[in-house]
């Protein structure tokens, strides 16, 4: 396996956990591709052509097995079983999945995922008003903790300099 889809896959499984902490590990290439594809799943523009089994939706999204199986187990996604038993996702599937995996990565808990997949069907206007909201809560938490990072540092380089 290449070594930086290695990295990737490991560097998203702690973040699918839905601790509800910021990703530690966001790749920033990513983390604007996963964005963009908030935006275009939004305003309803992405849809994929046929289903696919398990293995290449990971692929294609980055992330491991497991990590695909963990959203099934939380009743986000669901999958269809071939007769070999292997899971295909369907093309609504798919959109979901990478919805869920593009607002984990934006810090999103697993109430934020279902709460903007449940807006999916009702229209774009509510599930980019819900992103534009998330993205406000997410942004202003971010604040908040670099905040308090930044008066720990003057306590700690305060120290420093006596």
């Amino acid at each position: 396996m290449h070594a930086s889809r290695s990295r990737a896959k490991i560097a998203l499984l702690p973040d699918l956990c839905f601790s509800g902490d910021l990703p530690t590990r966001l790749d920033d290439g990513q983390a604007q591709a996963r964005a963009r594809a908030l935006r275009r799943i939004a305003r309803g523009n992405a849809r994929p052509a046929s289903r696919a089994q398990i293995g290449e939706v990971a692929r294609w999204q980055g992330v491991s097995l497991k990590a695909l199986h963990n959203l099934e187990e939380r009743g986000i996604t669901e999958s269809e079983r071939g007769l070999n038993g292997v899971r295909f996702y369907s093309p609504d599937q798919q959109v979901r999945i990478e919805a869920a995996l593009a607002l984990r990565e934006l810090g999103g808990s697993a109430q934020d995922i279902r709460e903007f997949l449940d807006l999916l069907p009702q229209g774009r206007l509510q599930a980019i008003a819900y992103l534009s909201e998330f993205l406000r809560r997410r942004l202003t938490a971010v604040e908040a903790r670099a905040q308090i990072l930044n008066e720990a540092l003057a306590l700690v380089e305060a120290d420093r300099v006596i």
